[in-house]
């Protein structure tokens, strides 16, 4: 009998050390949210200089096409980088990997339905990343993404009251700064926290 005691509290004990060293992992990984808010905004701004100030609206799309050629190569630098390092593979890892497979799979169709019915996917492609990143702030336990989340959800309405497609980049553009660059940020804060403790 106290052999097994031992052995729930010993497993108890170590799978939540497998959180906790999963969780600094990923703090680390506050990178890709850096990454990719980073590029969000400035592709936003120009497409709103270029639909507010030169008249280019219709060219102005093309600026998202180079979005998957600058963050994808980075993205998976980094990646193949931390994958190299990383000793052990957990069920969280994985878990935390489909989440933004099934992310990007969805923004995909999402966009390519919004274009082919010619509606604008923002509040669609809005709606997607706070459900990704609710779950990602559920996985990790970190509040800040799941209050990045609710910011997302509320934007996505919001979007509809906007007096130009100019001005819904622009909001678009400051939920992605709440929602994934400020957490990003933190969650690198924290990883270099406990790494140092």
């Amino acid at each position: 009998m106290e052999n097994k005691e031992f052995n729930s509290e010993k497993s108890l004990e170590i799978i939540s050390e497998m959180i906790a060293s999963t969780r600094y992992k990923f703090a680390e990984d506050g990178f890709h949210f850096l990454l990719w808010g980073i590029i969000i905004v400035i592709c936003c701004l120009v497409q709103f200089i270029m639909i507010e100030f030169m008249q280019m609206p219709a060219e102005s799309n093309y600026v998202w096409i180079l979005m998957p050629f600058v963050g994808g190569p980075i993205s998976m630098w980094y990646g193949a980088k931390h994958r190299k390092a990383q000793k052990v593979k957990t069920l969280i890892d994985e878990f935390y990997k489909y989440i933004w497979i099934g992310f990007g799979a969805s923004m995909f169709c999402t966009i390519f339905l919004s274009v082919s019915y010619e509606h604008t996917p923002t509040p669609f492609i809005l709606i997607l990343m706070a459900f990704a990143v609710y779950i990602s702030g559920v996985v990790l336990k970190f509040k800040p993404l799941i209050y990045g989340s609710i910011v997302f959800w509320v934007s996505s309405i919001l979007i509809y009251f906007m007096p130009s497609d100019g001005y819904q980049l622009l909001l678009f553009a400051i939920s992605v700064m709440i929602g994934y660059i400020i957490p990003g940020f933190l969650l690198r804060n924290t990883h270099k926290t406990n790494t140092h403790v």
